[in-house]
Formats: structure tokens, C-alpha cells, sequence
């Protein structure tokens, strides 16, 4: 009865290790990386899928000054979330919320063709 439940601990101690180092069945690397993402990752744009799909799981919650924004696009309707996604002029991507005042105001500056002169 003592061998059989040293057996059990040792076999179930081994199972719950090797299962905690590795990722679940059927995910490859790049979506555990995904997983393993810090909180504030969430605001940028996710590839989703062998689609080049940019989809966004939160926005930023600070707004950001206009004149930093170069381009902007909005997230695919096959994503969850309806975002915009600001382009920055050091080409970072960042996740707004489309209904935000400060967002619309950046997309009218940005729409506004310029004058020549």
C-alpha cells in the first residue's frame, strides 16, 4: 500500500512538472509567447492567425498628441474587439478605441488634406 502511493506522488509530481514547463496540446510557440505577453502588450495589435489579421484585446488609456500619430487603420471585423489602430512616426502600432473624442480628433487631422503652397 506504501509503495503504491510513493508511486502515485512520484508519477503525479513528474506529470504536474513536465505539464507547467510545457505548452498546452495543439499551441505553438508563437501563441504561448502570446499568453506570456505583459498586461500593457494588450493595447498593441496581435497578429491573429497565418492571416496577416491585426486585432486588438485593449486600448491605450492615455490619449496621445496628434503630432506623433503619422497613419492609422482600423482592426479587421474578424477580430472580437472594433479598434483603431494609431501608427506612430516611429512606426509603433497602438490600440484606440474608435468612440473615444480624443481618437476622432486625431483621424480628422490626419484626413485633412494639406495645403500646398
Amino acid at each position: 500500500m506504501k509503495a503504491t502511493l510513493i508511486i502515485l506522488s512520484v508519477f503525479l509530481f513528474v506529470a504536474f512538472y513536465n505539464g507547467a514547463e510545457s505548452a498546452p496540446a495543439g499551441y505553438t510557440q508563437r501563441n504561448t509567447e502570446t499568453f506570456n505577453r505583459r498586461i500593457d502588450d494588450f493595447s498593441k495589435p496581435t497578429q491573429i492567425g497565418s492571416d496577416v489579421v491585426s486585432c486588438c484585446f485593449d486600448y491605450i488609456k492615455k490619449p496621445i498628441p496628434p503630432k506623433h500619430v503619422a497613419d492609422y487603420f482600423y482592426t479587421s471585423s474578424r477580430c472580437s474587439r472594433f479598434a483603431v489602430v494609431l501608427v506612430t512616426r516611429k512606426n509603433r502600432k497602438i490600440c484606440a478605441n474608435p468612440e473615444d473624442e480624443w481618437v476622432n480628433n486625431i483621424i480628422n487631422v490626419l484626413e485633412v488634406p494639406e495645403t500646398q503652397s
